[in-house]
């Protein structure tokens, strides 16, 4: 491709087509995204598209390693939440269009741009208006060269807590602080002179003089476009030969929803035809925790921060919980009942963990019905019926039988503290159903038993 050809071509920015592509996470739907990755798409522009379909949920938005040339405000009035942008690596030269985002703005991304000390004092002013604005990243920028530009930062922009990866300490900020003065005077200096050698490079290349070799750079926002451009042709190539074997999903939340209900709707009907199973049709990761908080049981989904919340359905019954995401299922049989209505499902909005509390039913003895009593063979809280006591073995899980006989004390006390060791020999059942006891006495109490003395001894201790 020529030159000529190549600064030509029409810019390319964000389409449809392109945010449909990188929304796979979210099943393709563009209206709930909330993070998006554009890096390296050879994008000269933002455009209006991007803020038109997600402006309103999208959170983090990243582009670098694009050819962006101006953050147009028309491009970023629409975005109502974003909390992290990414401009690095683009041909921006001057920061604009941001005065919008001073409540949600929190990191941004623009290492190795072009903002120059001409743009920089106009730039920072736009910064100071982020009241939330914590991290900031401008190294590889001409602005950088200049040995005032971290301390005067520090002092215009009180709120910043990070500046190109380096934390900023209490004592920093208030040298920064003292030497502003100085500093604003020299920058409104540096500043002209930059101008005026701009102005002459462009006077230089209108008529067309030649310019020595030593002064042409190739990191240039022209030579970044022309190659980006050419990159851009070559892509374009390769894609029309993979278009027939890959298509980007276009799926709209009408036939999402009708899909999603079909999925739900198929999870009850088997529920309703054969017995409740376990199942993960997505292979979700998942924990089912009942000792961190007594009572109750916890499940903890693992799912991604940003998967839109629409995606998902929770539906709590006293023995299973079933949970529909993105349309695969994952059901869980209870060990034990839960008092469904109770339930609570919630999303952390740190890890966009699905967690579900799910109370116990607290049991009480009720005589006039059959009552409820504890197995060790499930969790603490799961339950039987009284009457079925006599079926099976609290411990063992074996069949019990009625009680009968005496119960066995043999080791329960020690010896020396007036026990009852081991019997050596069996002792024939009385007509009671009671054995008869031999028993030692320890040398505190008196044995002699065929001297009667009319007094009250007290009984063996065991």
């Amino acid at each position: 491709m020529s030159l000529c050809e190549s600064e030509t071509m029409t810019p390319r920015y964000i389409t449809l087509d392109l945010i449909r592509k990188r929304s796979e996470h979210n099943e393709g739907l563009v209206s709930t995204l909330e993070e998006l990755s554009l890096h390296q798409e050879e994008l000269e522009a933002i455009g209006p598209v991007l803020g038109r379909t997600c402006g309103k949920t999208l959170q983090i938005l990243l582009l670098q390693n694009n050819v962006i040339s101006r953050m147009e405000p028309s491009s970023l009035r629409s975005f109502k939440c974003l909390e992290y942008l990414n401009l690095a690596l683009n041909n921006i030269s001057a920061i604009e269009g941001l005065h919008h985002l001073q409540w949600t703005l929190e990191k941004l991304d623009l290492t190795l741009n072009f903002i120059d000390v001409d743009t920089f004092a106009d730039s920072v002013t736009e910064l100071a208006a982020l009241s939330h604005l914590k991290d900031l990243c401008l190294m590889g920028n001409p602005c950088a060269g200049w040995k005032g530009y971290r301390p005067y930062l520090l002092a215009r922009l009180p709120h910043l807590r990070t500046l190109d990866g380096e934390a900023i300490g209490r004592s920093e900020r208030i040298r920064a602080s003292q030497t502003f003065g100085s500093l604003e005077t020299e920058l409104h200096e540096l500043a002209n002179a930059c101008k005026t050698k701009k102005a002459l490079e462009q006077e230089t290349k209108k008529d067309g003089q030649p310019q020595n070799d030593n002064d042409v750079t190739h990191h240039s926002p022209e030579t970044r476009v022309r190659q980006s451009r050419e990159m851009a042709r070559h892509k374009a190539e390769k894609e029309s030969l993979q278009r027939a074997n890959y298509q980007p999903k276009k799926r709209d939340e009408e036939k999402f929803s009708f899909e999603h209900k079909n999925a739900i709707e198929m999870a009850r009907q088997s529920e309703d035809d054969e017995k409740i199973r376990n199942c993960n049709e997505g292979k979700w990761e998942f924990t089912l925790d009942e000792e961190t908080r007594p009572g109750y049981f916890v499940l903890d989904v693992t799912l991604q921060k940003y998967l839109s919340t629409s995606l998902v359905d929770v539906d709590v019954h006293p023995t299973f919980v079933r949970i529909v995401i993105k349309s695969k299922l994952l059901r869980l049989v209870l060990p034990c009942e839960v008092q469904a209505k109770e339930s609570i499902a919630q999303r952390s909005a740190t890890t966009g963990h699905l967690v579900i509390s799910m109370p116990k039913v607290q049991l009480t003895n009720n005589h006039d019905n059959a009552q409820m009593i504890s197995l060790p063979s499930c969790s603490k809280q799961e339950t039987t019926p009284a009457a079925a006591i006599n079926d099976y073995d609290a411990t063992m899980g074996s069949k019990l039988t009625p009680l009968k006989g005496p119960v066995q004390i043999e080791g329960l006390v020690k010896i020396g503290h007036g026990g009852i060791g081991k019997q050596e020999q069996s002792i024939p059942q009385t007509a009671l159903g009671m054995k008869v006891i031999r028993t030692t006495r320890i040398s505190a109490i008196n044995t002699n038993h065929d001297e009667d003395d009319g007094e009250e001894h007290p009984p063996p201790l065991f």
